[in-house]
């Protein structure tokens, strides 16, 4: 009651001035910042700042914390303090000390809380001054945390964006895949929120709903920020990221709006081909990163990567076609992984745990090798003997270094048994990047992308995963009541880290289907726009990268330059999110039903987004689910028709009927295909089993699969419409041990690098269909097979314009998919890859060139080679019908 009264009379409720708090043993301030005003009192107890009363009273809420959680060494510091006055509570100018008088082996020390308010913020600083810790690192703080709470949680806030709600019990780690940032948000019941920060990076996020604990936990000498607010946790992130002190790396400015066109495996010459296309269809303010080319293959005999695996011309020609028109261009590389068989390798290259063993990384199942950990201080100059010959040799314009930005610093000992504390990681990453940019002379890259390294790596693939309340492959497990994907992340570092979207397609979709949740859905796309994050896509060229481009690039680079001012969730539903920028605003709409917002009719995974002149939406247009964008001189329309390139969503329907349990580890799942218009000759069937690679030792890693099974699809099939029974056959691996298997089937063309087709089916993830899961019991001739019909899901079908209606976007009235750009007496229209045939009007007035004529039209080749062509014109309206598969056309205007 004595922390409330006094933190009351702060915040102004009670009297109109600031009161300096009487007893000299507590401390109190008046906290103003754009989150509102606010009292604090800290009211130490017998135990000081471990049973103090920590009060947070706003204008109409208020919260009383109970102290600090500390332990030293693994002992409750109350455990370890000792002396006839163990707690010295003390001033120090404008802020308080609290002395915790305790002892470590028979040897003291203080343990120091020093409580300040500055910059409109709360701060409470640990520390041991003078400290004498022995070889492994002790006396130190083991735990930190602030303590529980009365007030009812109502949502918390982590990670890249997640808001989750009705959580009872949950435990989230720092690092690149979950709570992804030095700062945790909580709304409470009442009104009140408050944002927690700490430095060093925290160690995980602790919430007990039961015990009224929402709260950070960190170790090592650390400080803690509190940010209170009665606007929300997103005002009082905002005020944090004012003040935390953080600033972006040098190579920031040189990558923000580059749109990241990734790669992992795949033939280099097909690369290069795929480049070209993507120069053609104007692709360049973008990242082109190729993860799979080292000398060994793929994270095997690190640090040894030069010279590329195969065909060096082809890798040239690639490189050429990755830089072309300035493109950025990065390879993959790796200083977390040490193998034993690399050349230069010592165990005095690693690092270690506690009870003296090498600390393991990564195993390559499909080589069988075992890597290790490297020891931070010992890469640094392995990784610049690599850059300087890549310098030389390949020269790339941008660096990819994998894992840095995932994994956690964490604690480790060099071999002779002395103690690293997290920090000396930290710091060696750093400048590990430091020194990458350095050589390289352009910006760098990692996976997943913590906030540790802030200030040091430039951009990270944000791995945003989907949370889930059962778990499974790349998923958040929490038990929620409700969730949602937030900009959280962008609130705090916007402007000082680059953040590609939702980061590696298969990591955002889990389990879903492509078509919904992965690379180009509006899922994904929606969630770029939300957070004003630098759009990201599989590439080097399909038709869904070359829409992601044309649909955000513009919009995202103007909002990238962009201060994020507020986020709010629209009638308190944290589905329907709004974030208003310094000259720009995004609605977003990732509920299940239609929202009616400034005019547009946004559908589940709609937006509307305006950043200066530039404009962008996923809306419901004529009852169709369309796209848009327009900025100076260009203007992208996209009537979300069939295409050519990958979607047979018309064209083929598959049923699943059912399963046999053939003996001797055989089985047969019955289809029947239904074929209404004939495939080009060079797709093909596949089958993947799928599961746990526990489940079958030794095998190859690749992805979830285990092994391919049969199927009885023929080409003569594919191109002749009809009904075909079908089934897939498969025999088990003797070596396969018990489990649930996943049977996932598709189609693909090979002779266009391999997309796999969308049609109408039970979509899984990757582009495939289900085909059941089949559970094994047993092993060699008693084995027993257990199937399970596939479930019913949403196939995406009914977010496509099937029936091709023709839908208005005012200048450009069409049911087909192209980008406008004027040039001067020109106007240029070009189709997305894959189109069919379109029907086009174009209302001149509206594209800004009223009363001109059309003196010209051409259909433009790639190869640019032009085709006259004639067009209807009449009152300013231009028609025509596209190609099948055109590229450009071309209108002459006088």
């Amino acid at each position: 009651q004595r922390a409330l009264e006094q933190a009351a009379r702060l915040a102004g409720r009670n009297s109109p001035a600031a009161l300096v708090p009487e007893p000299t043993v507590t401390f109190g301030a008046r906290l103003q910042n754009e989150a509102g005003q606010f009292g604090v009192s800290v009211v130490p107890g017998p135990l000081g700042l471990l049973d103090a009363q920590i009060a947070v009273v706003g204008q109409q809420s208020e919260a009383v914390y109970q102290g600090f959680a500390a332990q030293v060494s693994n002992l409750a510091l109350a455990d370890r303090l000792h002396g006839d006055q163990p707690v010295e509570v003390r001033r120090a100018g404008e802020a308080l000390e609290v002395v915790h008088h305790a002892s470590y082996e028979g040897q003291p020390f203080d343990a120091v809380a020093r409580i300040e308010a500055r910059d409109g913020v709360l701060r409470i600083a640990w520390s041991m001054p003078g400290v004498q810790r022995d070889s492994r690192g002790h006396p130190r703080y083991s735990l930190l945390h602030l303590g529980p709470s009365a007030v009812a949680t109502k949502r918390i806030y982590f990670g890249h964006g997640h808001v989750v709600t009705g959580v009872p019990k949950m435990s989230m780690g720092y690092g690149g895949f979950a709570v992804t940032t030095r700062y945790i948000g909580v709304d409470y019941e009442n009104g009140l929120a408050l944002v927690q920060a700490a430095d060093p990076v925290p160690d995980r996020l602790e919430h007990d709903q039961a015990a009224g604990l929402t709260s950070l936990v960190a170790h090592h000498d650390a400080t803690f920020t509190l940010v209170p607010s009665e606007r929300g946790a997103f005002a009082a992130a905002r005020v944090w990221r004012g003040q935390s002190g953080l600033q972006a790396a040098p190579g920031v400015a040189a990558i923000r709006g580059k749109m990241c066109i990734d790669q992992w495996g795949g033939d280099y010459a097909e690369a290069a081909a795929g480049l070209k296309l993507a120069t053609a269809y104007g692709l360049d303010e973008a990242v082109f990163v190729k993860h799979v080319w080292q000398r060994w293959g793929y994270d095997y005999r690190l640090p040894d990567i030069y010279p590329p695996a195969g065909d060096r011309a082809a890798f040239d020609a690639m490189v050429a076609a990755a830089k072309a028109n300035g493109r950025l261009f990065a390879l993959h590389d790796n200083y977390i992984d040490i193998y034993p068989d690399a050349t230069d390798f010592t165990f005095d290259l690693v690092s270690f745990n506690e009870d003296g063993t090498p600390r393991r990384a990564w195993f390559n199942e499909g080589r069988q090798a075992q890597s290790y950990k490297w020891d931070p201080k010992r890469f640094l100059p392995f990784l610049e003997a690599n850059l300087k010959i890549i310098e030389r040799e390949i020269d790339p314009s941008a660096y990819f270094i994998d894992v840095w930005s995932a994994a956690p610093p964490v604690d480790h000992y060099g071999r002779a048994g002395d103690f690293r504390p997290k920090m000396v990681d930290q710091a060696a990453s750093a400048q590990g990047f430091d020194r990458t940019r350095e050589l390289l002379g352009g910006p760098t890259i990692s996976e997943a992308g913590h906030d540790a390294l802030i200030g040091h790596l430039d951009a990270a693939q944000a791995d945003h995963l989907t949370a889930t309340r059962e778990g499974g492959r790349h998923v958040m497990r929490v038990d929620f009541q409700d969730w949602d994907r937030t900009p959280w992340f962008d609130m705090g570092h916007h402007g000082r880290f680059v953040l590609f979207a939702g980061g590696l397609g298969g990591r955002y979709q889990a389990e879903q289907p492509t078509k919904l949740a992965g690379y180009g859905s509006d899922d994904y796309l929606t969630n770029t726009v939300l957070g004003g994050r630098t759009p990201m896509c599989d590439g080097p060229f399909y038709r869904r990268t070359v829409m992601t481009y044309w649909l955000l690039q513009p919009l995202c680079a103007e909002l990238e330059r962009q201060e994020m001012l507020a986020h709010q969730f629209a009638g308190d539903n944290i589905h329907r999110q709004q974030v208003t920028w310094s000259a720009g605003k995004v609605s977003v709409n990732r509920g299940a039903d239609d929202w009616a917002v400034e005019g547009v009719t946004l559908p589940p995974f709609g937006f509307v987004a305006q950043a200066a002149d530039h404009r962008a939406e996923i809306s419901r247009r004529d009852g169709v689910i369309a796209a848009m964008a327009q900025s100076p001189g260009l203007l992208f329309v996209d009537a979300r028709p069939p295409d050519d390139y990958g979607s047979r969503l018309e064209e083929v329907t598959v049923e699943v009927r059912g399963f046999k349990d053939l003996g001797q580890r055989r089985f047969q799942v019955d289809q029947v295909w239904d074929i209404r218009a004939p495939l080009p000759a060079t797709v093909r069937p596949f089958v993947h089993v799928t599961g746990p690679l526990a489940l079958l030792p030794g095998v190859t890693p690749n992805s979830d699969i285990l092994f391919q099974a049969g199927i009885g699809l023929t080409p003569a099939m594919l191109a002749t419409p009809g009904r075909y029974e079908v089934t897939i056959t498969g025999t088990l691996p003797e070596q396969l041990l018990p489990g649930e298997l996943g049977l996932k089937y598709g189609l693909y063309d090979p002779a266009r690098g391999g997309p796999r087709l969308l049609f109408n089916a039970i979509p899984t993830d990757g582009d495939r269909f289900s085909a059941g899961t089949v559970t094994v019991a047993g092993s060699g001739a008693e084995t027993k097979l257990t199937w399970t019909a596939p479930e019913p899901r949403p196939t995406g079908l009914e977010r496509d314009n099937v029936a091709r209606k023709v839908v208005d976007f005012g200048a450009v009235r069409t049911n087909g998919a192209l980008r406008c750009q004027t040039r001067g007496e020109t106007l240029e229209l070009t189709l997305l890859p894959g189109s069919k045939a379109a029907e086009v009007e174009l209302r001149l007035a509206l594209l800004g060139v009223k009363g001109r004529q059309v003196a010209r039209f051409e259909q433009i080749g790639l190869d640019g080679r032009a085709t006259p062509l004639t067009a209807v014109a009449r009152d300013g309206v231009v028609s025509f019908t596209t190609a099948p598969g055109a590229f450009r056309y071309r209108l002459t205007l006088r």
